[in-house]
Order: structure tokens, then sequence, then C-alpha cells
């Protein structure tokens, strides 16, 4: 059965493929600035990764998110009370199914609709879909935002003897990581070295396996969630120190952020762990405040890369051989994988096994109507980053702002393609700060001297990008203040002696009269 369809009402008609986060957020945006919007799911809910239950989600079960909740939300709807400062998946399963429900986004979803084919057509973007594997359908749309995340196609790396691996746990990809009881009494090797490998590993060892061994091809520096009883995100995600990361060296910005974790966490082999390498550009970052306890109460065994395998005995890269070993679990990372897309467009896009070029990870400079968010490896709060670039999108594509030139566009498309060997991870507060800019609601530091200390060294929240622009709220003053004051680190406005030292120092880097003149003016006002 095939139809094909299009908004009679004269209203630019956007697809939306994906329900995830990003693509409920985007969709929020395009229906509040009057689109007609049409949500593609494959799954029978929405939610994507946040929803374990689902075939297509990487979560397990017990997984709790590695960024608080005061940043893991939308800037128009709070969590509950009471939720916790880092809650379970399921939070923010309900958390996205009300947002959805309370914006009207919900029966804008088509669910259990698979998109085969996206082509671009003269004027027209065209959609095959299939529902329930059973109907097809095609319709047709002005613009489409693709938010269909890049979670999709587990990666596993060549490793020689792999294929006689003979342990009867399996093997497995984090992916297919749902229950820890599956491994209960079992001698498990985690093989990667991101945040995915140390929380399976930490829930391995804390439900029950015989030995947990982990594998990384780098020793790295690792960060808890917490400092003192607080979220790190105060110190790390802040105005202050995106400002800073623009103007000192990359070099000494790294150095100072090993310090801190050197100060706040401790070496790695002070817990029993591999050493990292002294430089931390080699060495890298993660996160996890429970994986070197468990490695210094011998619940797990960290050991560099797999040389190779035979049978259930594993040989690593040092010389050391586990023996009898019974599953292994490679969290190893993703391909990216979009495959509904037309032999065309994949010309034109070029994708590669890790890169997408676009300019500023959301636009490609010669097709102007097709959006791409969440493609980008996040540190931070996606939530944050992606209700920007959500905003942003609907701006350009509703008509509320002019859309940016192809010029424009085109220069960062190439800074990418430059640089695309260096892209490892993107700030939350680097990215979400130039999404803000593109899409004219920056807010601007000079006409709020009031939240001066809670904009300069609170946390970056979704409210703080509602000061300004065509969404602007009312009530942003007071939402920015609450949530720093959820962090437990602001209880008023006025700056401690340090944080004016750091001011006074950061304007000196800065080298700009009005910020100098911004500097000294709110801090005369403190």
């Amino acid at each position: 059965m095939n139809h094909t369809s299009r908004s009679s009402s004269g209203q630019t008609r956007v697809a939306v493929i994906g329900a995830g986060a990003s693509g409920l957020v985007a969709a929020r945006f395009l229906l509040k600035h009057g689109t007609d919007v049409v949500v593609y799911e494959q799954h029978s809910g929405l939610g994507g990764q946040w929803d374990h239950t689902s075939p297509y989600s990487a979560v397990w079960s017990d997984m709790r998110t590695n960024t608080c909740s005061v940043t893991t939300r939308f800037s128009d709807m709070k969590h509950h009370e009471n939720v916790p400062l880092y809650p379970r998946n399921q939070t923010i399963l309900e958390y996205l199914n009300r947002y959805a429900d309370v914006f009207g986004i919900v029966e804008s979803i088509r669910f259990e609709t698979r998109v085969l084919l996206l082509e671009q057509l003269e004027n027209v973007w065209k959609i095959t879909s299939v529902y329930q594997e059973r109907v097809e359908y095609t319709d047709e749309y002005d613009a489409v935002v693709i938010a269909s995340g890049r979670f999709r196609k587990p990666y596993v790396p060549d490793v020689e003897g792999l294929h006689t691996f003979t342990g009867k746990g399996g093997i497995s990809h984090s992916y297919r990581y749902k229950e820890p009881d599956t491994f209960r009494g079992l001698r498990v090797l985690v093989a990667g070295g991101s945040i995915s490998a140390y929380e399976i590993s930490t829930s391995l060892a804390m439900e029950g396996a015989k030995q947990v061994i982990t594998a990384g091809r780098r020793a790295k520096y690792i960060s808890g969630r917490l400092y003192q009883g607080r979220s790190v995100e105060y110190l790390r995600h802040t105005r202050y120190a995106r400002m800073l990361s623009e103007l000192m060296p990359r070099k000494e910005i790294l150095e100072r952020t090993k310090a801190f974790l050197l100060k706040t966490m401790g070496a790695p082999e002070q817990f029993g762990a591999i050493a990292p390498d002294v430089d931390p550009e080699v060495a890298g970052f993660s996160t996890s405040e429970t994986y070197l306890p468990m490695v210094a109460e011998g619940l797990i065994q960290p050991k560099p890369w797999i040389s190779r395998i035979a049978g259930t005995t594993v040989y690593f890269s040092d010389g050391s051989v586990e023996r009898e070993v019974d599953a292994i679990v490679f969290c190893t990372g993703y391909d990216l994988e979009i495959p509904f897309l037309s032999e065309a467009l994949r010309d034109q896009l070029q994708p590669t096994r890790q890169h997408l070029p676009l300019a500023w990870y959301t636009f490609h400079p010669d097709i102007p109507t097709l959006a791409f968010l969440g493609f980008w490896f996040h540190s931070g709060s996606v939530f944050v980053s992606t209700e920007q670039q959500a905003r942003m999108v609907a701006y350009e594509f509703c008509g509320v702002n002019k859309a940016t030139t192809r010029a424009t566009r085109m220069k960062d498309y190439k800074k990418y393609l430059a640089t695309q060997h260096m892209h490892a991870k993107v700030s939350l507060y680097t990215f979400s700060h130039l999404l803000s800019e593109l899409g004219r609601f920056s807010p601007d530091l000079s006409e709020h001297p009031d939240l001066a200390r809670y904009l300069l060294f609170g946390p970056i929240t979704p409210s703080t990008f509602r000061l300004s622009g065509i969404d602007a709220v009312s009530d942003a003053p007071q939402r920015i203040i609450f949530e720093a004051s959820q962090y437990g680190i602001m209880k008023e406005g006025v700056f401690s002696e340090d944080e004016k030292a750091k001011l006074r120092a950061l304007a000196v880097l800065k080298n700009d009269s009005n910020f100098t003149r911004y500097v000294q003016k709110v801090i005369r006002r403190n």
C-alpha cells in the first residue's frame, strides 16, 4: 500500500527521523514555530537510547547518567522533585515521555515505522518507510532532520584468534549488554577504554562476576562525577572554563585537567591500575568514580590491549596471559551508520566509518534543508547542546532566522575536513555557545550584571540560553539562580576572592577593552 502526502495547509513540512531526546527537542521547537512535523520512530515507544528495553538501545537496566539531573534535561521542563543527582535511565525515559506529552509531540510520532529510503528530488524530500514491516508509505517534505543517533552499529576490532574463542559466556558488545546476572560466576574480559567499559566492568564486579579483567589500548586519567559532594560539572562546564579554554594553549588546558584529576581522584597506579602516559593528550581522560576503587579491592584486574586469543586463553601486549576466560564483552564504540540515505546523498555527504563531514556537526554546505542532530562525540550533557542545536535548526527551517549562507557553512565544513583526525569529543560549553550565536540567542552577559556570578561560574544549563532570542522567558534569571543552587555551590551572587582573581586574570588574557570594563563593573557591583 503506497500513498504520497504533503501538507495542504501551506505550512512548511518537516520530517524528523528518530524519537530519542534529539528528535523530541527538534520536534518541540519546530512545532512551536509553526511547521507541520512528522517524527519517524522504528520502535513502539519513544526515548531512543534511554529505553533500555528497546532492541535499538545500548543502555543496560542499571545504567545511571554520568551527567547530573540539573543538566540532563531540557529548559522547558524540570524533573520531578526528589530525583537523585544522577538518575537511572528509567527516570530519563519517564521525563522524555512526559516532555513529549506536555508539548504535544506524541501525536506527531509514527511509531513502529522504519525509514527505508531518504532521497532528495528537485525541490522536495521523499521518504519511503514501512510500518510494522508490512505496510509501505511514501511521503514528501520540505526539510528533514536526521536524529537517528550514532550508536547503531557496534564496532568489534580485529583481534588475532578472536574466532577461536570458546568461553561459555561467548563474545558480545556493550550494545547488547543488558543484565549483569548473565555473567554471574564467570571470568569476564571487558575490552575497551571508554566510560562504558569502566561502568560495565564495575557493574559486573558488583553483581557477582567471579573475576573481571579489563583491557584497554591506553591507560587514562579518570575523573569521578563528584568532588566534595558536588557535581564536577560546576568546575568543568562553565562559561569561565569555556573562555579560558579558548585563550589558553590546548596543552596547558590538558595539563590543568590532569592536575585537577590527580588532586581530586588520585593517580590510577595508586589504586593498582596501569599508569597513564605522562602526556595527558596521549593518555586521554574518562569518568568513573567506581572503577579505580574496584581495582584497589582486586575485583577488577586491568591489562593492556589484547595481542591474541586461543580458545579460552587471552594473551596481552605486555606478555601476560589469562587462562580460562569465560566471556568477552567489547566496549569499543560504534561505526557511523545511516542506512536509509540514498546513494546520491551518500556520495554527496561522504560519511566514513567514524566521520560525517558537516558544518557545525549539523549542515552540509550544499544541502540547506537537511540537518543532523546529535552526531558528534559529546563531552558533557547531550541535552544542553542538543537543545541549542535543535533551536538553531528550527529557527532556520521555520524562517525565524535567515538561513546561514553557503559561504559561512563552507568555511566551517572545510575546517572540519582539515581537522577531522582531532575530532574525538566536542565540549558542551564550546559547542552550545557556538550554536547559540548561530541561532541568535546567545546571552549577552553585559545585560545581566546581577547574574554575572551565576553565568560565569555557575553551571551551563539549558536555562542559561533562555535569556535572549525569540524563545526568551521572563523567569530565566530565577531558573538560573535556582539551578546553580541545586549544585550546592551558589547561595548568593557575590564573587569569592578567588573568582575575582580568576576574572582579572581572564581579562588580561582576553585583552579586550569591553570585556575588561565588564569585569571591572561586575566586580565592583559585588
